[in-house]
């Protein structure tokens, strides 16, 4: 049963700026704190991001890329599986981020079962190289399967440098003949440490990392830090910082990465701790430290260094939620729906209210496969009908009407709810606007047909 709730803000799927032509890269990604640990500690997860380096047919050895790939992520976790004991693992770019090899084909939603279908789909033909299924032919547990469409539950940012093709053999020639056995510690060797260390092969000599901000740790907001400070240092560097927004999802949204004292005074939890002596001198401390004698933030970096792009102005934005409502409340009394389903696209503003009811739905009830060339397709009971539809943008429109409306209806809702600066651009919003437009149609020819009949 879909129930009205309040919003919840998470905004659509959303890439600011793309690999520029003919340029090599190297970056750090800065992904943002889940979960109770991650709201505890804010310090987030760091991987690398290699533009010009691949997978070799396994994931624990990489080549250069050849032309029409798109580059790689290197993740350093706890062992990468349960059956192996690798320190890290290397992943095609497009289905880190999505899950998906074209970038066409990333969903519109996150659900837990389509991320469980994506590492069905995606085991064999990444993975298996290297790391083997158990004995009744099950899939591992292990965190090989939080480097696929890690958009799903948290924003991440790109923090890069561009490399020349001699320092991008460098860093396949040494990972390549180097050891890959796991010596994950959370503390000294973790994964900001290999992002350090994979720096550190292109640019010999240099410093990379902030152990002061991080208690003598590397965190993944230090070395984006330390990499902005070398970029002003050295503009031939061309910095580029890009963000990829969260998946619009049933879950909650990743919060802002920050450093381990930084979280002492932005933390609502660590509150109370201001009433006793000592906690309340660090945290002042660490106040003045991070925000007068130090200051970076992730976001500010975002805004400097991003690729240009327009952010719509509120007459857009207003006329986008207008469209919206006035195309949900004519779809609800036109077309037959569930009783439930028609009240959620009746609801009034604000903008929310559409996107989190039909999250849920999909969340809960959503059954998902993935056809090879078509992406994830997702069925769903509305009323006594299974309805099927693709939850790309690439497919959505291929399915039933009903169901692709809905679809399109809740990331639509979810963009207009969510902050200003976790938008897409009106181009992409323009996008789904259409989408809807031409699902609607079908929707009241359908209908027409069956008053007709």
């Amino acid at each position: 049963m879909i129930r009205l709730r309040r919003p919840l803000v998470i905004s659509i799927l959303f890439v600011f700026g793309h690999a520029l032509p003919g340029r090599a890269d190297v970056g750090v990604l800065i992904m943002e704190p889940i979960k109770s640990v991650g709201y505890l500690l804010r310090a987030g997860h760091a991987a690398t991001y290699l533009s010009n380096i691949c997978p070799d047919g396994s994931p624990v050895r990489m080549r250069l890329c050849r032309p029409g790939e798109h580059g790689s992520v290197i993740s350093k976790y706890t062992p990468i599986s349960e059956n192996t004991d690798y320190d890290w693992a290397i992943v095609p770019f497009d289905q880190f981020l999505n899950g998906f090899e074209s970038p066409a084909l990333a969903p519109l939603i996150a659900t837990a079962r389509l991320h469980e279908a994506i590492e069905a789909h995606d085991f064999e033909p990444l993975f298996s190289h290297a790391i083997l299924r158990l004995d009744d032919g099950s899939l591992p547990d292990g965190d090989w399967k939080t480097t696929l469409a890690t958009r799903f539950d948290r924003t991440i940012y790109n923090f890069s440098i561009s490399t020349t093709p001699a320092e991008d053999q460098r860093i396949v020639d040494v990972l390549n003949r180097g050891s890959n056995t796991s010596h994950f510690n959370f503390f000294y060797d973790n994964c900001s440490n290999q992002a350090k260390e994979l720096f550190a092969i292109v640019l010999p000599g240099t410093e990379f990392g902030d152990r002061t901000s991080g208690l003598t740790m590397e965190t993944p907001k230090g070395v984006a830090k330390a990499l902005v400070g070398f970029a002003r240092a050295h503009p031939e560097r061309q910095l580029r910082v890009e963000r990829y927004v969260q998946t619009p999802g049933a879950g909650p949204r990743s919060r802002e990465t920050l450093f381990p004292l930084e979280n002492l005074y932005r933390n609502p939890t660590f509150a109370p701790y201001w009433f006793f002596e000592g906690f309340r001198e660090v945290a002042l401390g660490a106040l003045v430290y991070h925000q007068v004698v130090a200051r970076f933030s992730v976001e500010r970096a975002f805004d400097r260094w991003s690729t240009p792009h327009r952010a719509g102005t509120k007459t857009e934005w207003r006329a986008y939620e207008r469209e919206l409502q006035t195309s949900a409340r004519a779809v609800a009394t036109r077309v037959p729906w569930p009783a439930d389903v028609a009240a959620v696209l009746a609801s009034p503003a604000p903008s929310g209210r559409l996107a989190r009811p039909l999250l849920e739905e999909f969340e809960a009830d959503g059954q998902f496969a993935i056809d090879d060339g078509r992406g994830a397709w997702m069925t769903l009971r509305l009323g006594d009908v299974d309805e099927s539809t693709g939850v790309s943008e690439a497919e959505v429109t291929e399915g039933d009407a009903r169901l692709a409306y809905l679809v399109l209806a809740a990331a639509i809702d979810y963009n207009l709810a969510a902050p200003d600066d976790r938008r897409t651009t009106p181009a992409a919003m323009d996008r789904l606007i259409a989408l809807l437009r031409e699902t609607e149609l079908r929707l009241a020819h359908g209908a027409a047909s069956r008053r007709s009949g």
